[in-house]
C-alpha cells in the first residue's frame, strides 16, 4: 500500500457483488482524496485475524456485510449507540488503535425517506416485513426517531417475536407487535398504517414473488423496499399500480455509504454523481 494513501474496504463472504467499491472509489476520486476502497473476502471464523491484519496494514476503516455483522461485535473496543442497540455493525473505524463499530443502515434508510421521499418518520405507524439483520437495524433506528408503532411480519414467527421482544426491552417508548402473516388480518391493519417496509430479500434478482399480499395497499401508503436490484421490484410495481407512493433501496445504499464515508474522512459523498453512476451500473447489470 502506498504511503500516505487512505485505505478503505468491505469485509464479507461473498463480497464480489458489492457496489460499495464503485461508490467509495468514485467519492475518493471526486473529492481528490488519495486512496482506494477494496473488497476483502473474509470467511466465517476469520474475523479476529482479519481485523488484526487490517489494522496492522494501516487500513482506516471497513464496511461489514453478511455474514459478519454480528460476529464482529466481540472483537470491537467500542460501539456507537445505534449498533449497541441493534447488536449489529455495518461500519468499522480503526481509530488510533481502537476498533470502533457503527451501524449506518437505519440512519441511511431514514435519510433516504427524508431526502428522497420527503417523509419524516416521527409519529408514523410502520409495518415492517422481515426480522433479519437489515430489519433489526431499521426497526431500532425508526424507534429512536420516534415512530409510534412498529408492526412486524415474518415468515418464521419465532424470529419476528424475538425482534419485538428486543425492541420492547431496549426501546420501550415505541410500541412493537408481531403480526401473523394472514391476509385477512393484514387487510384489517393496513388502513391505520402509514409506512410499509420490505426488509427482506424477496424480489431481489427478479421473479414474481411478493413479500405480502398487496391487497389493501392504496394511496394512503408509502411503500419502501431495501432491494435495489432491480430498482422496480414486483412488490413496488404492484403497490404503485394500486396508488401507493414507492421508494426503492438505492437511496438507502447511498445514504448509509455516505454516513460511513463521513466517519472515515469527515467529508460527504458527491451523492448526485454517485447516484447517476449506480443507475448506469444497474441498467447494464
Amino acid at each position: 500500500m502506498a504511503e500516505g494513501q487512505l485505505v478503505l474496504g468491505i469485509i464479507g463472504h461473498p463480497v464480489g457483488h458489492s457496489l460499495s467499491p464503485l461508490m467509495h472509489n468514485e467519492a475518493l476520486r471526486n473529492l481528490g482524496i488519495k486512496g482506494f476502497y477494496v473488497p476483502f473476502e473474509v470467511k466465517p471464523g476469520e474475523i479476529e485475524a482479519a481485523l488484526s491484519g487490517l489494522m496492522a496494514l494501516g487500513v482506516k476503516g471497513v464496511n461489514v456485510t453478511i455474514p459478519h455483522k454480528q460476529a464482529v461485535l466481540e472483537h470491537l473496543d467500542q460501539l456507537d449507540p445505534v449498533s449497541a442497540a441493534t447488536k449489529a455493525v455495518n461500519t468499522i473505524d480503526f481509530d488510533g488503535g481502537r476498533v470502533v463499530g457503527y451501524n449506518t443502515d437505519g440512519a441511511g434508510f431514514v435519510a433516504s425517506l427524508r431526502e428522497d421521499a420527503g417523509e419524516e418518520v416521527g409519529g408514523k405507524r410502520v409495518l415492517l416485513i422481515g426480522a433479519g439483520g437489515a430489519a433489526r437495524g431499521l426497526a431500532v433506528k425508526l424507534a429512536m426517531e420516534g415512530v409510534s408503532e412498529i408492526l412486524v411480519i415474518n415468515r418464521t414467527p419465532e424470529k419476528g417475536e424475538a425482534l419485538v421482544k428486543h425492541l420492547e426491552a431496549g426501546l420501550s417508548y415505541t410500541h412493537a407487535e408481531f403480526v401473523p402473516l394472514k391476509n385477512d388480518e393484514l387487510k384489517e391493519l393496513l388502513p391505520g398504517v402509514d409506512l410499509i417496509i420490505n426488509a427482506t430479500s424477496v424480489g431481489m434478482g427478479g421473479g414474481d414473488e411478493l413479500p405480502i399480499s398487496p391487497e389493501g395497499i392504496d394511496d394512503r401508503h408509502l411503500v419502501c423496499d431495501i432491494v435495489y436490484t432491480p430498482l422496480k421490484t414486483p412488490f413496488l410495481e404492484e403497490c404503485r399500480r394500486r396508488g401507493a407512493r414507492t421508494l426503492d433501496g438505492l437511496g438507502m445504499l447511498i445514504h448509509q455509504g455516505d454516513l460511513a464515508f463521513q466517519i472515515w474522512t469527515g467529508k460527504r459523498f458527491p451523492a448526485g454523481r454517485i447516484r447517476r453512476l449506480l443507475m448506469e451500473k444497474l441498467k447494464t447489470a
